[in-house]
């Protein structure tokens, strides 16, 4: 069988309820996915990786209808995203995805047109794929689905390239400055600035990884080298550059998760110091940074026009204005995303650092915490967003807030803004609709008549 896929939004869709040639799917792509042993090793401890907490920002959600799994298969997928969380039953499958804060990435070998579009109403999905064996299984045009698979090689391929993508032009958190997590930030890298950094922190740090990732080799291979040859001035390269220690940091500082911050609590410190000693510019500059943000994003951009907001963690941006557009006006992605070029004015006070990454040009770092004024924004195909770095006025809202705070601790200070009711982590996943619910109950939906 030649490999088949078929694009989003392909009109000649059609719907199928039932096909007798499911097997064919595995029979036809098995051999297509090389077996080797750290595939395996890596879904020895496949239940352990369902129920353990989640310390990355990507979750692999793997809907297994027609018990099609195998040792390879779930190996292929860890060896791109470290959380897979397998399902054979729609209903919990449907249920447990409303309930995760992280972007899914959903994976299903059903074609089920309810199915589907429940998914695709579901926040924090943020990309679905098929893997079926007739192309022409679905009719409707969704704007997450991105692809109709034949081929388990060519959906691994597929899902590789998606995952790069994503991460480059849309895994971010914007905060604004009336949002109390702003505040908590900024007190936060107050904090880590004047306390002492325990000795054991990387030690500590480095167990904690060696635990969470026992079952996947390709990871503590680099968690390995890390304990081995870690050193401050190296520390960008780690933070931004590798999947350890960068996707546990980036999920810390995500979901503002106080617990994991502080196992990294080194390895920010020293990114911080490093960029305060390098950054030597005697002019003003001006930064690039493309992505694809959903339209509700945008709106808070425009809505908070002349207020002060910052990212969560490291901001990197080019300085290429060619390689920033590149990235937003790549297709083959989802197309209700707006088309974003952020244009970034520094002038010589700002503290940032270009560094060279392994797979890309280089890249420009903004500290943890840097606030930017929102200038303007300008809709259009492409919209532009024009911000300028004013650092000193996230630290004059935290100075501000613990003078209005006098008398409380740091710590209470942070658990109180970190459990406010105003604080929103990620948005609320919508109900599935209720055609979909008549649907479940009237065709009991199951592994047995839903395909």
């Amino acid at each position: 069988m030649n490999q088949q896929r078929t694009l989003r939004g392909r009109s000649n869709l059609a719907t199928t309820m039932n096909d007798n040639n499911d097997g064919q799917i595995m029979s036809a792509s098995a051999s297509f996915i090389p077996l080797n042993e750290e595939m395996f090793a890596s879904t020895i401890q496949s239940n352990y990786s369902d129920i353990q907490i989640n310390r990355e920002s990507i979750i692999f959600i793997w809907l297994d209808l027609k018990i099609l799994s195998t040792s390879i298969f779930i190996g292929a997928l860890r060896a791109i995203n470290h959380t897979v969380r397998t399902y054979t039953d729609v209903l919990t499958c449907l249920n447990e995805s409303k309930t995760f804060k992280e972007k899914i990435f959903f994976i299903s070998s059903s074609s089920n047109e309810e199915l589907i579009a429940a998914m695709n109403n579901i926040d924090n999905i943020e990309a679905i794929f098929v893997l079926h064996s007739d192309i022409n299984s679905i009719k409707g045009n969704y704007h997450k689905l991105l692809g109709i698979f034949t081929q388990q090689e060519e959906l691994i391929r597929i899902l590789k390239e998606t995952l790069d993508k994503f991460q480059q032009i849309q895994l971010e958190r914007f905060i604004f400055e009336q949002d109390n997590i702003f505040l908590w930030l900024q007190l936060w890298k107050e904090e880590l600035t004047n306390r002492k950094i325990p000795t054991n922190n990387k030690s500590d740090f480095v167990e904690m990884a060696r635990d969470y990732y026992r079952s996947n080799p390709r990871r503590i291979r680099i968690i390995d080298e890390f304990d081995r040859t870690y050193r401050p001035k190296e520390t960008l390269h780690w933070c931004v550059d590798k999947p350890f220690p960068s996707y546990l940091l980036q999920h810390a500082f995500i979901f503002c998760q106080p617990e994991e911050l502080n196992f990294c609590r080194f390895l920010i410190a020293d990114a911080s110091r490093l960029i305060q000693q390098q950054s030597k510019r005697t002019g003003s500059l001006q930064l690039y940074r493309g992505m694809k943000l959903p339209s509700k994003l945008l709106e808070s951009f425009e809505m908070h026009t002349g207020k002060i907001m910052c990212a969560c963690g490291f901001f990197t941006c080019t300085k290429s204005r060619t390689i920033a557009l590149e990235l937003v006006s790549s297709s083959g992605y989802r197309s209700d995303l707006s088309s974003v070029l952020f244009k970034i004015d520094c002038d010589a006070s700002v503290k940032l650092v270009e560094v060279s990454t392994e797979n890309r040009s280089s890249i420009v770092i903004f500290d943890v915490g840097t606030t930017f004024h929102i200038i303007y924004i300008n809709r259009g195909t492409t919209s532009i967003i024009k911000l300028k770095a004013v650092p000193d006025e996230g630290k004059k809202m935290a100075r501000e807030y613990k003078d209005n705070h006098k008398g409380e601790t740091i710590k209470t200070m942070l658990d109180q803004l970190l459990t406010s009711p105003k604080q929103r982590l990620s948005p609320s996943s919508k109900q599935s609709s209720s055609p979909l619910s008549e649907f479940i109950h009237s065709s009991s939906l199951s592994s047995q008549n839903i395909d």
